[in-house]
């Protein structure tokens, strides 16, 4: 049956109203990467809602955490609110659908998602384009990128995959922050080994600390662990799959595994080229190897100690931290972590003290455990004394981690969560960049008011007319001075389907056309951009 225009105009309202009141709207492009042929990297671009800086806009790469590859729609940290151009990606072969896909097969943040990263840092430098020969600057136009006030912010595993990019390809670009919010990086620490969040499923009696792990000062007493041929492991994130036999710590010392008093430490189990693989830390692989715990004959799913220090060199960032520093000796860093991990559960908060000493003992120019409170609190619109406000450098203590990790609801008050804390250091990150400060700690935003909230500049008045429209529409806009102006059509994919115009233009008011017969019925965007304002309207075309 054939709907009336009534009709399809409502379900274009309907369907596509968030869309359409994003101002401005997302820019999707792909990326050339060796580690995406033949398609590329997939990327969206969120513009800033207006320029942190008067001379510019901050840069800033999500890295998706756990160790999934799609970053298309990672959570919002009203980062563009707060003047800063957002890139986010999917990783080599991973997207929801045909069209936010890229190339290439997906590697679990192996050698390509780290190449992947790496291009998309260059992208934001500006010094390569996209499949279209775009540069960023291109793309976000009237907007200027700031492509020496770049950063990244790692959620969870994320954070990892960041330093081992800093740390193997530093030297070919710039890079000026790092903000890893709970991030595992360390031996262990992705399969949280020292003590684990209880997850019904995966881990239904694992303790929360492990007994073998000491929190007072980060030892081990690795005599119990032992192998039990029937220990059943899940599939990380598939957990109606499994492998059979791995290792355990045999608390009571009596061979046979007790889930009341012994402690598993579950392995990273992924479908490798060569079948499933679980990859226990280099820690316990090692002493499973002295000590000849595992059979003979290796069963299939354990890999070899030389297999498995080959999967972790390339995904634990502790390698990379000393070479991050030797090639990007400006870098400034600032680890979140919260009260309550999301994953890792030992009170000393062991990945956080390793990433934060890490970084100083490299000779960091500028770290941090959690942002400071003015920035956290001028997000959250008030103040909360309980946020956390640690001096950088601060000498971390293992036993009191508690007083200096953000408290569970500090930055909850507002159903805000834990993003904001790390839109918070990114925010101070960027504006420690722009005015070269690295004091120790602050007690006011460095960014004055007049660089938050620069004047708007007069309206162009955009409007087209008849709309809804069939084959052809008239476009009006308004120019209060003489200026370059580029007109463009955009579709729902955020493809530029026709350039309308491209010219300077006097002032006064304007009037074009744009004939859509030979385009597919639907809704369209039209952008226009002069040199420091960007309008949209949506452009409703049927038959």
């Amino acid at each position: 049956m054939k709907l009336s225009k009534k009709i399809q105009i409502l379900i274009i309202h309907g369907l596509l109203f968030n869309i359409l009141n994003a101002t401005p709207p997302p820019v999707f492009t792909n990326l050339p990467s060796t580690s995406a042929q033949p398609e590329g990297l997939r990327i969206r671009i969120n513009p800033p809602v207006q320029q942190r800086y008067t001379d510019g806009a901050p840069i800033v790469l999500y890295m998706p955490g756990g160790f999934q590859g799609e970053g298309l729609d990672e959570r919002e940290t009203g980062l563009t609110e707060q003047g800063f151009i957002e890139i986010r990606f999917n990783l080599p072969g991973n997207g929801e659908n045909r069209d936010l896909s890229g190339g290439g097969p997906y590697d679990y943040r192996g050698v390509s998602s780290l190449i992947a990263l790496r291009d998309i840092i260059q992208f934001a430098n500006g010094s390569i384009t996209d499949i279209n020969g775009n540069t960023l600057s291109d793309l976000v136009s009237p907007a200027s990128p700031q492509s020496d006030n770049v950063g990244l912010i790692g959620w969870s595993m994320g954070g990892s995959t960041n330093i081992c990019v800093a740390g193997r390809w530093g030297h070919v670009f710039q890079l000026a922050w790092i903000v890893n919010w709970e991030s595992p990086v360390g031996d262990g620490m992705p399969q949280a080994e020292c003590g684990a969040k209880l997850e019904g499923i995966l881990r239904p009696n694992t303790m929360e600390l492990n007994p073998a792990y000491d929190p007072a000062n980060g030892s081990w007493d690795l005599s119990t662990l032992a192998y039990d041929p029937q220990i059943q492991i899940p599939i990380l994130e598939n957990t109606r799959e499994h492998v059979t036999g791995g290792l355990f710590f045999d608390m009571n010392q009596d061979a046979q595994m007790d889930m009341s008093i012994d402690y598993i430490p579950y392995p990273l189990v992924f479908e490798m080229s060569d079948g499933l693989k679980a990859y226990y830390s280099e820690r316990l692989r090692e002493k499973a190897n002295q000590e000849t715990l595992f059979p003979a004959t290796l069963p299939p799913h354990i890999p070899t100690p030389a297999e498995n220090r080959q999967f972790w060199a390339i995904r634990n960032g502790a390698y990379w931290i000393d070479s991050t520093i030797i090639k990007l000796p400006g870098l400034m860093f600032i680890i979140v972590a919260n009260d309550t991990d999301h994953v890792q559960r030992a009170p000393d908060h062991p990945h956080v003290v390793l990433q934060y000493e890490g970084f100083v003992n490299a000779g960091c120019r500028f770290v941090r455990l959690n942002p400071d409170r003015s920035y956290v609190e001028s997000l959250l619109g008030h103040e909360n004394p309980r946020a956390a406000d640690n001096p950088a450098f601060m000498t971390l203590d293992r036993t009191d981690m508690k007083s200096v990790v953000e408290p569970v609801d500090a930055n909850n008050r507002d159903d805000i969560g834990y993003s904001l804390t790390a839109a918070a250091a990114a925010c101070e990150l960027a504006d420690r960049t722009q005015f070269s400060d690295l004091r120790d700690q602050i007690h006011e935003l460095i960014t004055c008011a007049e660089e938050l909230n620069p004047p708007i500049p007069k309206a162009i008045n955009l409007m087209n007319y008849p709309n809804p429209f069939n084959s052809q529409t008239t476009i009006l806009f308004e120019l209060t001075e003489p200026d370059e102006i580029t007109m463009d059509i955009i579709n729902l994919k955020g493809q530029t389907v026709e350039r309308i115009i491209q010219t300077r233009m006097p002032e006064g008011k304007h009037k074009l056309s744009w004939e859509a017969s030979k385009y597919p019925t639907g809704l369209y965007i039209c952008r226009i951009i002069k040199e420091n304002q960007l309008q949209s309207r949506k452009l409703i075309y049927i038959r």
